[in-house]
């Protein structure tokens, strides 16, 4: 958590009064250490590319149409740390309430294999956020599958409400690759789509748009297709490194819903 100016990209501790032209945002570290795409324990220093893949998701997704708060990666020597607006706050430090689907629904994240989109679904209608916030929330799971994104669980998708406002669907956040074989939390996805964790059709995708009555959900499908498609697009403008690019590229083949 850090307060940061996009102007001049000064970054400076969020505790405090909050000088004129920072904001709060959030920075995760570049080249801190950790578990590298291939599998293997990188050095500190030697991080794998995670900062710049997150962001080159985050392009992608707002071209699939996914609402997401500003991104982006802040330079250090060759390093570049993901940065992303905080959707918690507003103008002058003003906190809005954030619940997760895990505890606005009582979904709790660590039961693997418990949970469905049909359930975030059915909380965005509950909610009464109308047919936008459906199509949205319809959105970001076709992005999620297509896009190999398997770190859904029930606290990676939230609400927000504003002072004297109502619920609505919170930007998307956590927005990256995420698939590990082997890993409880990343093999497959965590919250089902029409009964499937992995090996989701097309068929599937629709049945879920039809059944929750989503507006143009096979034009939302088509849209989020043509976006992900562009993938090497996405990794070449956030500078991801070839091997990387490759690696993602591949898995986003194999799960591609025919």
């Amino acid at each position: 958590v850090v307060a940061f100016n996009p102007e001049t990209a000064q970054v400076r501790s969020p505790y405090g009064p909050t000088p004129n032209g920072f904001e709060h945002w959030l920075i995760k570290l570049d080249g801190v250490g950790a578990r590298g795409l291939d599998g293997r324990t990188d050095r500190l220093g030697d991080g794998a590319p995670y900062c710049r893949v997150e962001y080159a998701y985050s392009r992608m997704a707002a071209a699939a149409g996914v609402e997401m708060a500003e991104c982006r990666l802040l330079a250090e020597g060759p390093r570049r740390h993901f940065m992303t607006r905080r959707f918690d706050r507003g103008a002058g430090g003003a906190k809005h309430h954030v619940l997760t689907l895990c505890g606005m629904a009582h979904l709790d994240f660590n039961m693997v294999g418990a949970h469905s989109y049909d359930q975030y679904l059915q909380t965005v209608r509950a909610l009464g956020l109308g047919g936008d916030a459906m199509q949205q929330a319809f959105r970001r799971m076709v992005f999620n599958v297509m896009a190999v994104n398997n770190d859904d669980h029930t606290k990676n998708v939230a609400f927000l409400r504003r002072e004297g406002g109502g619920w609505e669907l919170a930007p998307a956040y956590d927005v990256t690759h995420a698939y590990r074989p082997g890993s409880v939390w990343t093999e497959r996805h965590l919250m089902s789509v029409n009964g499937r964790y992995e090996g989701i059709t097309l068929g599937d995708l629709y049945a879920v748009g039809e059944r929750h009555d989503v507006p143009g959900y096979r034009r939302v499908v088509r849209e989020v297709r043509a976006a992900v498609d562009d993938w090497p697009a996405f990794a070449a403008e956030a500078a991801v490194p070839a091997a990387a690019t490759a690696t993602i590229a591949a898995d986003i083949t194999a799960v591609r819903p025919a």
